[in-house]
């Protein structure tokens, strides 16, 4: 088995693949993965989500990754949205110590691309986490980002897990009783 954030990685291939489908109206959208190297005990991993869909001209592909700065205000106003997935997006590859790129071109589609290095072990997936001790609980999830707080949710609950959904916490209470 691999070792690394499978909760991370969820939510950067569901937005990755959201963008995919929100600016695809007709063709496909392919998502993959391979080894690109192995060293050791750990293996380089490419996750990669290429689409037919509208592409991204070099100049908007300049800005994609940069806060409010969607690449273009129609856009955003035919296909909403705050532009900040990719940044999101970006960061949790950072912050697994990955890389995220890009290529497209106008009206012939986009392929996003993340590369992390990822540990080995010996260990059976089942046997890290029991789960079982989740079941019943009660948990209060609070997540600014609707896609990302949809995708953790659906995974919460088919752990038998009691979700809440939360945007935000009010800031005028001394504490949280959901």
């Amino acid at each position: 088995g691999l070792v690394g954030d499978p909760l991370r990685i969820q939510q950067i291939l569901t937005n990755l693949v959201g963008n995919s489908i929100k600016f695809t109206e007709r063709g496909n959208i392919d998502v993959s993965v391979e080894m690109r190297s192995q060293a050791g005990d750990s293996v380089e991993l490419q996750f990669m989500v290429r689409d037919t869909g509208i592409g991204i001209s070099e100049r908007q592909q300049a800005q994609l990754f940069q806060a409010f700065s969607q690449a273009d205000a129609s856009i955003s106003r035919r296909y909403g949205g705050t532009g900040l997935g990719l940044v999101i997006t970006q960061k949790l590859v950072s912050q697994m110590g990955g890389e995220i790129s890009l290529t497209s071109r106008l009206h012939q589609g986009s392929t996003f691309w993340f590369t992390l290095r990822l540990n080995s072990t010996e260990m059976p997936m089942s046997d890290l986490i029991e789960v079982e001790l989740l079941t019943g609980k009660q948990l209060l999830l609070v997540e600014p980002n609707m896609q990302a707080a949809s995708v953790t949710q659906q995974i919460l609950s088919q752990e038998g897990i009691l979700v809440t959904y939360r945007s935000s916490l009010p800031e005028n209470e001394e504490h949280y009783d959901y």
